[in-house]
C-alpha cells in the first residue's frame, strides 16, 4: 500500500511498553513507524519487507493484567542451538521484562524503584520487578546472573509540574549512566514524567 511522506512519520523505535503485535498479542521492541489515522506498524518505513501493524497498550490493559511479562531469552535459545547445548539442560533462569505498576503507596511518597537488568556484553535493558532483582543481586544460582548488570533507580512521581519532574529523572538516569559507566539508558526511556501524577 502507498502512503505518501506528509501521512507518516518513519524510523521511530520503542523500547518496549508501547505496542503488541496484531499478530502474536506480544510486546513490541523495536523499530516502527506510524501513519496520520493513527495506525502503527513494525520496521522502518513502509519500504520494508512484512510489515506487522501494532496495536497500543492501553492503561486498561496494564490495570487488567497488573504486570506484563515477556520473555526476551530468544538469544540465548539461537546460541544454544548453534552450539548444540540441550536446552532442556540450560536450568538457569534470565531476567523477563515486567512493566512497572506504581501504587498508590508510592505516589503518597513521591517516588518509586525501577529495577533493570543490562546484558554486560550489549546495551540491552530489561526492566524486572524486585523479586527478579532481588535474585540477581544475591548471585543466586538458579539465575544467570553472571550475564547480567543488575541496579534500581528511583523514579520520581510528583512535583509541581511534568517538566520538573522530567527534569529530575532525566537527571537520575545521567547520573546513574555516569556512576555505572554504562550507556544507552537514556535512550531507554521515552517520557521522563511517566506515572506522573499532580
Amino acid at each position: 500500500m502507498y502512503y505518501p511522506n506528509s501521512q507518516i512519520k518513519t524510523n521511530l523505535y520503542t523500547n518496549g511498553g508501547e505496542f503488541i503485535t496484531i499478530t502474536t498479542s506480544q510486546e513490541y521492541i523495536g523499530s516502527y513507524w506510524t501513519t496520520s489515522s493513527g495506525e502503527y506498524y513494525t520496521g522502518v518505513g513502509p519500504t520494508s519487507t512484512g510489515y506487522v501493524e501494532l496495536l497500543p497498550i492501553t492503561k486498561e490493559q496494564i490495570k487488567k493484567e497488573n504486570t506484563l511479562t515477556i520473555n526476551v531469552g530468544g538469544d540465548i535459545d539461537v546460541y544454544n542451538s548453534l552450539k548444540g547445548i540441550d536446552v532442556n539442560e540450560s536450568s538457569k533462569k534470565i531476567p523477563t521484562y515486567t512493566y512497572p505498576q506504581p501504587t498508590e503507596k508510592d505516589y503518597k511518597s513521591g517516588s518509586f524503584y525501577r529495577y533493570f537488568a543490562k546484558r554486560v556484553n550489549q546495551n540491552i535493558y530489561i526492566e524486572v520487578n524486585k523479586p527478579q532483582y532481588d535474585s540477581l543481586i544475591k548471585r543466586d544460582d538458579s539465575w544467570d546472573f553472571a550475564s547480567y548488570k543488575v541496579f534500581k533507580i528511583e523514579w520520581t512521581l510528583s512535583g509541581s509540574s511534568p517538566q520538573q519532574v522530567s527534569n529530575i529523572n532525566q537527571s537520575i538516569v545521567t547520573t546513574t549512566e555516569r556512576k555505572l559507566k554504562i550507556t544507552g539508558l537514556l535512550q531507554y526511556f521515552k517520557d521522563y514524567s511517566q506515572f506522573y501524577k499532580a
